[in-house]
């Protein structure tokens, strides 16, 4: 886990080097998690047989991923189904201990890059490769992330 942060680190200061943009580089970070998310779900969906049927099915299976991929363990994942301020049904992830901020502490220049954007952008990469697509926002307080996603089934 440690190699895994400390890549994502150098990664996130290599994109801010050759942007100089917080913002450029949260959206870049975003782009990548997509493309990562797409190509994740394909080797998660080949070790899981079951059907995405609900949003709480879908909420489950997000959790799993995360857990999977970032070696983190059940009581750092969390998942709860609800309804948001304008009624939909929505799931929310929680992950305790976010990994990728182990080694991080920017510095106030830095102020509106989202630096762990790449899980949303990597939840909604996978929503879209098995057929969805959603709303994914992340909110991050203090050490834990946040990430609400509304999906929506494409036709």
């Amino acid at each position: 886990q440690a190699f895994t942060t400390l890549f994502y680190g150098a990664i996130v200061n290599q994109i801010l080097e050759q942007e100089q943009d917080p913002l450029k580089t949260t959206e870049m970070l975003r782009q990548f998690g997509e493309k990562i998310g797409e190509k994740l779900v394909d080797d998660f969906v080949a070790h899981k047989q079951d059907l995405i049927e609900s949003l709480n099915t879908v909420g489950k299976a997000l959790q799993a991923g995360i857990i999977y991929f970032l070696d983190l363990s059940e009581n750092d994942v969390k998942i709860r189904v609800d309804r948001d301020e304008s009624e939909e049904r929505a799931v929310e992830i929680e992950i305790n201990n976010n990994p990728l901020l182990k080694f991080i502490k920017l510095p106030k220049q830095l102020e509106g890059l989202r630096y762990s954007e790449i899980i949303p952008g990597a939840v909604y990469g996978a929503l879209k490769q098995v057929g969805m697509d959603g709303e994914v926002k992340m909110l991050e307080k203090d050490k834990i992330l946040s990430v609400r996603i509304k999906p929506k089934i494409l036709k």
